[in-house]
């Protein structure tokens, strides 16, 4: 048996107050009913209610499982979701190549947000040799449906001279339309063109588009409404009021720069505020920020002390976290029967990382008693849900 391979993950656990549940028109059992049935239109949007977290416990992998159904039957949106699934690894391992695949199918249908995400996949050159030309090809495509987000994009381009020739009129002519399409980013960018002695630098090519029902993603919506400044404004309102669910969100919003540019040093301000009230995405993202040291002194003691809130209220990730700590002795006393105790929680909910440590764990006889059955199904769940690893180690094993 090769040395084994722990894996770290963190997801974003939203609670949105402001974004409303999708009115679907079904209840849960009956969606749930018909998708299992193989209705892609139902796996689809039980996948969204999953990835957001609204109506259900959010869940990634059982939003992964679901959009998967519905892109291989040919949905488009849930097509590009996959791919933004895969791009990020949430609900999966990450997988640049597999983010191309499902982008390419969503974009060839003809879905303008999977053209600019392949715009944007061959100006970085993930999962594809980096081409300009490529890049270039998919914006126009999706500029042609009116897409904001490839407007900026390719606005970002002409500015820097990237694959074509530098053209500042051209890249004010991009952002100017997508600004009025409501893009902040282009706002942004016209604005440091048109007022060069700002002390702002101009936003780079911004990442991938997701369907305008996935409100939690790292970037602007597509179809971003020009009230957005506003959405932020009223969350802001709320958060400064006390609301620990606002306090997250608005966090989440720096963390994640939806909307506004990444601010570590605010999303951490407002973490910790909403953390000290009891949110339980707050306390997993507080204690993900002391575990790797962002924009505070890296402190394994106060992760495992709010990676524990958070695993005692549920938080999948945060129990395979925890598991992760008591499995390398980081801030706690090594201790592997609690580590598997953790890791047991998380795979039970359906985590393929914690699944594929469980696994480990039954094959070497740590935490718990040796028992390679056990081990193998585990391993086997863990595969089944997309984690190479575990692929790779039954490989090894012969099983």
């Amino acid at each position: 048996m090769s040395r084994k391979i722990r894996a770290l993950i963190a997801l974003f656990c939203a609670a949105s107050v402001i974004v409303s549940i999708p009115a679907f028109g079904a209840t849960l059992n009956e969606l749930k009913r018909r998708a299992k049935k193989g209705d892609a239109s139902s796996q689809y949007e039980l996948a969204v209610m999953y990835d957001e977290g609204k109506g259900v416990k959010e869940n990634k992998f059982e939003a992964f499982k679901w959009y998967k159904k519905s892109a291989e039957q040919g949905h488009v949106k849930a097509q590009n979701s996959l791919g933004r699934a895969y791009e990020n690894g949430w609900g999966a391992p990450q997988n640049y190549d597999e983010a191309v695949k499902w982008y390419r199918k969503a974009a060839d249908q003809g879905y303008a947000p999977a053209q600019c995400n392949m715009g944007w996949m061959y100006k970085n050159g993930w999962g594809v040799p980096q081409n300009y030309t490529e890049a270039f090809r998919w914006y126009s495509k999706a500029i042609e449906q009116g897409n904001a987000r490839a407007m900026n994009n390719l606005g970002w381009m002409y500015q820097n001279g990237l694959g074509i020739e530098k053209n500042l009129d051209e890249a004010k002519r991009l952002y100017r339309i997508a600004a009025d399409k409501g893009d902040s980013y282009a706002k942004k960018n016209l604005s440091n063109l048109e007022n060069p002695g700002s002390d702002s630098k101009t936003v780079p090519q911004q990442q991938m588009q997701t369907n305008t029902l996935i409100s939690k993603a790292k970037t602007v919506d597509w179809a971003q409404k020009e009230g957005e400044s506003d959405k932020i404004s009223r969350i802001r309102q709320a958060a400064e009021n006390g609301d620990a669910r606002a306090q997250y969100e608005l966090g989440r919003i720096y963390d994640e720069a939806d909307g506004v540019l990444e601010d570590k040093s605010e999303a951490l301000q407002w973490y910790r505020l909403a953390a000290e009230q009891g949110n339980t995405g707050a306390e997993f993202k507080l204690g993900w920020f002391y575990h790797k040291g962002y924009r505070v002194r890296k402190d394994y003691k106060e992760a495992a002390k709010w990676y524990l809130k958070a695993a005692e209220k549920g938080h999948l990730t945060a129990q395979n976290n925890l598991g992760y700590m008591y499995d390398k002795g980081e801030g706690v006393n090594k201790d592997k029967k609690e580590a598997f105790r953790w890791y047991l929680k998380a795979a039970e909910q359906g985590s393929n990382v914690a699944q594929y440590n469980v696994g480990i764990q039954y094959l070497q006889g740590e935490g718990v008693r040796q028992d390679v059955d056990l081990g193998v199904k585990w391993l086997k769940r863990a595969a089944n849900n997309g984690y190479e690893d575990a692929k790779k180690v039954l490989r090894k094993i012969g099983r």
